[in-house]
């Protein structure tokens, strides 16, 4: 009889219901509802007051409802970067479009993006405070959905659901960089998340194209420099690979056998300057950039967000450098830089021990997100629109990671005090509680919001078209990021109306199956009948003379229009005159009440006047 030796039996371990779960982080559950009601509450207002998407958001809807349809996109929207090169160019990846594909559909236009976008944002937020609570405990998460509050406190309560590239990504940047310094931190585990990021950074925007990829290495070569030991790595980024293949295989696709002109050929010549050499904007702007939004008042704070970085041409035509205006002299944003680069490498070199080497590593990820950062700026070429802030929103997110080491480096100094909690909480309550009022950045899509009832009543009308067969929409009346067509053309593809272009740029936005494919001669054969434009301000009324058939929404009312014709003529009869935008110039104090609300009249005309006319082909 063979002996058996018995095991020790282990004790059973207490299982962990949710409701005790939810008690032992009862603060960390309360700080996230907190941080998360001005998303919520700026989703739901937008919502109740009938969002409808205008400019390049309606593209974007557009091409979100496009997932899956015969329409598929297989690369991002359009970039602007095309205007500068003479050669069109999309951005990487459909990866934003897959993300609004679900919401889009089962919610409709406003509600479904609103919604996407706002989850988006959200779980950014806390998944950035949930990562940080691996690595700092609950003074981390704290500190992290403070900093990411104050970032949302800074867009307003707007653009917080606007689903414009520049502005979507902001805080999926933030939760990148607190991957980045988890990896530092040794926690490998986040690299496939970060890798997931980078991709969905790069895909959507061409302005993260250094900046994504350089912050998760820089991660993963703290945590190498720390540990020097290269097989730690080895397995996530092995499960990375093929999430990286997946990610990235529309792209392929595309590049391979998809529609169209292979996109990433057409960007790697346009990086090697086969199309031409752009104008960077070098070190010297770069730095006061960089300064003017990590180092110098107002930072990160919201006055920062709309006026800190002016929208101006910095070349004249001839291609020589106009001085730029608004921003911090070069002296003082090279010494600000190089302050803010001393606190943080003095957070480093006083941050010893176990307890406090989050914060070393937070210093150390920070040094290099602004160097990095002042390197991609440096690098970045100049568009054909001058300086603009949708190019580097990067920045505030850097500005985020410097301010939470800062304060993780304060709060180190008093980690045990019973007030440290309570206090955070307090400044968190602040700052959210500011956030939820309704503030308005006129920045990107939201710098047109006043034309929002008439693309509303435009989209409305869109029934009016039918029954002319396949129309052919002619962009040559547009202005340069005027909020109308994106919308019309998303409308049209919810109601079933058919359209095509021959424009090569519409083309990139709108797909290769919307390309116009005949001649003005055989466009009978492929069912197209009419040709529609879109005609926008004082010209509106008068485009709609002779058409088959169009739209025609007023931005005032023909009593308002008669009270502006009369302004006019009492303003030109006392002398006044006005410049060639119609602007009423050298009024006297007499007529000052009467030129206010001329130009009053004269903006809600212009903003609000649009007509969608169609003409019969020949």
């Amino acid at each position: 009889m063979t002996a058996t030796t018995a095991r020790p039996i282990a004790p059973d371990r207490p299982r962990r219901s949710v409701t005790t779960w939810l008690y032992g982080h009862r603060v960390e559950v309360l700080a996230a509802l907190v941080a998360l009601a001005p998303i919520v509450v700026a989703v739901v207002r937008g919502i109740a007051n009938d969002y409808v998407p205008i400019g390049d958001d309606g593209l974007i809807l557009l091409r979100s409802r496009d997932v899956l349809t015969e329409n598929h996109p297989w690369l991002g929207t359009w970039s602007s970067s095309s205007l500068s090169l003479g050669v069109n160019l999309n951005n990487p990846g459909p990866l934003l479009f897959d993300l609004m594909a679900l919401p889009t559909k089962l919610l409709g236009a406003g509600p479904g993006l609103a919604i996407g976008v706002g989850i988006v944002n959200g779980a950014c937020l806390v998944g950035a405070a949930a990562v940080a609570h691996r690595i700092a405990g609950r003074r981390g998460f704290l500190l992290t959905l403070l900093v990411g509050s104050v970032i949302v406190w800074s867009m307003g309560s707007e653009l917080i659901f606007d689903v414009w590239q520049p502005h979507v990504l902001v805080l999926v940047y933030l939760l990148l960089a607190v991957l980045a310094w988890a990896a530092g931190e040794g926690r490998v585990w986040t690299i496939p998340g970060s890798v997931a990021l980078v991709s969905l950074l790069v895909q959507t925007h061409l302005s993260y194209v250094y900046l994504a990829p350089l912050t998760l290495l820089a991660g993963v070569a703290i945590h190498l420099v720390r540990t020097r030991d290269l097989r730690s790595i080895l397995r996530p980024v092995l499960w990375s690979a093929p999430l990286a293949l997946a990610l990235w295989a529309q792209t392929l696709w595309q590049q391979v056998h998809g529609p169209g002109p292979s996109n990433l050929d057409r960007l790697v010549d346009a990086a090697t300057g086969k199309y031409g050499s752009s104008d960077a904007i070098g070190f010297g702007l770069a730095a006061r950039l960089v300064g003017a939004v990590v180092a110098l008042p107002p930072w990160i704070l919201r006055p920062s967000f709309a006026d800190t970085i002016p929208a101006v041409r910095i070349t004249d035509a001839a291609g020589a450098r106009i001085p730029v205006e608004g921003l911090p002299g070069p002296v003082a944003a090279v010494v600000g830089i190089v302050v803010v680069l001393g606190l943080l490498a003095a957070v480093v070199r006083t941050s010893r021990g176990a307890d406090r080497r989050p914060t070393r590593t937070a210093g150390v990820l920070a040094i290099v997100l602004v160097v990095v950062g002042l390197g991609a700026l440096t690098l970045m070429p100049v568009g054909a629109i001058g300086l603009a802030s949708h190019q580097m929103r990067w920045l505030w997110p850097i500005g985020a990671i410097v301010l939470l080491t800062l304060l993780l480096a304060i709060t180190d100094r008093v980690a045990t005090s019973p007030a440290i909690v309570p206090s955070i909480l307090g400044v968190l309550a602040l700052v959210c509680g500011l956030s939820l009022p309704t503030h308005v950045v006129p920045a990107g899509q939201t710098a047109d919001r006043d034309a929002t009832p008439s693309v509303r009543r435009m989209v409305d009308r869109l029934d009016g078209l039918r029954g002319n067969g396949v129309l052919l929409f002619d962009p040559s009346t547009l202005r340069f990021a005027e909020p109308y067509s994106g919308p019309l053309l998303a409308g049209l593809a919810e109601a079933g109306i058919p359209f095509v272009t021959a424009d090569d740029g519409f083309v990139h936005q709108l797909g290769e199956g919307r390309r116009f494919r005949c001649t003005i001669a055989t466009a009978a054969d492929c069912g197209v009948r009419a040709r529609m434009v879109v005609v926008s301000g004082p010209e509106a009324e008068a485009a709609t003379a002779g058409s088959l058939a169009h739209v025609y929404v007023a931005g005032i009312t023909p009593a308002e229009a008669s009270e502006l014709e009369a302004l006019e003529d009492e303003l030109r009869s006392a002398g006044v005159r006005f410049d060639g935008y119609g602007v009423p110039r050298a009024v006297p104090d007499a007529r000052r009440g009467a030129a206010d609300r001329y130009l009053e009249l004269q903006r809600a005309r212009d903003i609000g006047s649009v007509a969608v006319v169609l003409t019969p082909l020949p």
